[in-house]
């Protein structure tokens, strides 16, 4: 089958796909454009000093080698997440209305934190902060029981046949002809996490940035993709990298929502989400650095 279109789901990786391009390679099918110099995110090299203009003797030159000057390779650090507004040209826009609309966001007014889980290529679902009446909270971990991605798909290629469009107008007809199906939970929340996970959510989106790596290209290649939305903040992050800040964050709200579908015994969880949590806020407010030296 065939795929051709203005865009694509982009696939989000895992820890060890993050892997850097090599020296010379042909273009990704996704190219994300280059920030111009002192654009917002952007890092610029380190200046390099002038070259010794001295010229020295024939024996002097054949003698000494002429060292290229290195840059400072930079890799995403996974501290700040990105602008909804940078990632949004990447996706299948139809397909991501639907999807919203299927997991019930972005919510009514007393929804004060919706994060959306994108699993490559398997059912979504979302998880939603919500204040009562009487200044309770509660949270709600909403999932698929479909893959609309798949479904969607299918219907394309038997609508279209071999080559498939993915325009917005085509996927609008393939989603007319998909049910989807959900499973809703529900748990109340004490004030004390549901505050930390606001402020820790409120501070990170505070560092929300377009960051542009150095001597280095990150390839994507699957995993899963977060979509945090605190009104009137959206920004997104794919698989952070194991122990960043990101990953502390998302992987104490994703226990939250085990507890809440009653995947995980609270006892054992809630300490250690609440630790997450507190460890991606306090070294959010230390401002860690979006981009880091190159690791390798």
């Amino acid at each position: 089958m065939v795929l051709v279109g203005c865009g694509a789901v982009r696939p989000s990786p895992p820890h060890e796909a993050r892997v850097p391009a090599p020296a010379v390679a042909t273009a990704p099918s996704i190219r994300v454009p280059h920030a111009p110099m002192g654009a917002p995110g952007s890092v610029a090299p380190e200046p390099v000093e002038p070259a010794d203009t001295h010229v020295g003797t024939t024996d002097e030159a054949s003698d000494e080698a002429i060292a290229e000057p290195e840059t400072t390779k930079l890799e995403n650090a996974d501290a700040c997440p990105e602008p909804l507004e940078e990632s949004r040209k990447y996706d299948v826009q139809a397909y991501q209305a639907f999807m919203d609309k299927a997991l019930g966001l972005p919510g009514g007014p007393d929804v004060l934190l919706a994060i959306r889980i994108r699993p490559s290529f398997q059912r979504d679902g979302a998880l939603t902060l919500h204040r009562r009446a009487g200044k309770t909270y509660s949270l709600r971990v909403t999932r698929l029981t479909t893959n609309v991605l798949r479904e969607m798909m299918t219907e394309m290629s038997r609508q279209q046949g071999g080559t498939v469009y993915l325009d917005d107008h085509f996927q609008e007809a393939a989603l007319r002809n998909i049910t989807v199906g959900t499973e809703v939970h529900e748990r109340n929340l004490d004030a004390f996490t549901a505050k930390l996970l606001l402020r820790t959510w409120d501070a990170i989106l505070a560092r929300a940035a377009i960051l542009r790596e150095v001597g280095i290209t990150t390839i994507n290649l699957h995993g899963f993709s977060y979509r945090i939305s605190r009104d009137p903040k959206l920004a997104t992050t794919n698989s952070p990298r194991s122990g960043s800040v990101l990953d502390q964050a998302v992987s104490g709200s994703e226990r939250l929502a085990r507890i809440v579908d009653n995947s995980t015994p609270a006892d054992d969880a809630l300490p250690v989400a609440r630790d997450e949590l507190e460890d991606a806020l306090a070294r959010t407010l230390r401002k860690e650095p979006c981009l880091r030296p190159y690791r390798g």
